[in-house]
């Protein structure tokens, strides 16, 4: 199987997967909301991301999971950003790649009124700095 997949394959699933975030939180309960993103929807990008060809084809999965933490929906916000913390985590040093398109996103994010979007940048910035061995505070303000 892995001689089918190639860049223009991901490109074509990543969206219509990476846009799961949002179909589900008004249908279902919080409790299933919250059961889905983190035994379904966050493990299926970790196993997209981790056998794609290279990291260098990471970068449009990343976008398009970080520009939910715009979203309207807090659940939304909070989990796109857990999503990332997740993707940093299991990816390792090498996602640090992806750090100039997140630290943008990540200073936004901080400033959110929700408790909980606050936590998931908090675990965020600590999972960078522990990859990246560097205080990250200052590009963030």
């Amino acid at each position: 199987y892995q001689s089918f997949w190639t860049q223009e394959h991901y490109d074509v699933i990543i969206e219509p997967l990476v846009k799961q975030i949002t179909n589900y939180h008004t249908l279902l309960s919080h409790d299933q909301y919250h059961a889905y993103i983190l035994q379904l929807y966050i493990p299926c990008l970790i196993s997209l991301a981790k056998n794609m060809p290279s990291p260098d084809h990471w970068k449009l999965l990343h976008t398009s999971i970080i520009s939910y933490v715009q979203d309207s929906e807090v659940l939304v916000r909070q989990y796109a950003i857990t999503t990332i913390v997740e993707l940093f985590s299991s990816c390792g040093h090498d996602y640090l790649s992806l750090l100039p398109q997140t630290i943008p996103y990540l200073a936004e994010a901080m400033e959110d009124e929700n408790d909980q979007v606050q936590y998931a940048c908090q675990q965020l910035i600590e999972i960078i700095e522990t990859l990246s061995g560097e205080d990250i505070q200052e590009y963030l303000s």
